[in-house]
């Protein structure tokens, strides 16, 4: 089971939330403008290339790192980020 967070306030309610087992950040280079606030709060997660622009399109990242993940994607002003999570023990 899967939710793909859209909506920053959704964000901000799932921070801290434990039970997350890996998730997937999804970039979407056309919207991203270049502002490097993502790679600020997770540079490992968020690399940027000479432009400064993010230089990942997909990537897996394991639970532990969902927060950082989620505040990358909360500090994006051109909202060019996208978190989805898979949860630990959810039936649905």
């Amino acid at each position: 089971p899967r939710s793909v967070m859209h909506d920053k306030d959704e964000m901000v309610e799932d921070l801290h939330d434990h039970s997350v087992a890996a998730v997937r950040i999804k970039t979407h280079p056309g919207l991203c403008a270049g502002w490097g606030n993502c790679h600020r709060f997770a540079p490992d997660l968020y690399p940027l290339d000479a432009d400064g622009h993010v230089a990942i399109h997909l990537m897996e990242a394991p639970g532990e790192r969902a927060d950082d993940a989620r505040l990358g994607a909360l500090a994006c002003p051109a909202g060019a980020i996208t978190v989805i999570t898979s949860i630990v023990g959810h039936t649905g």
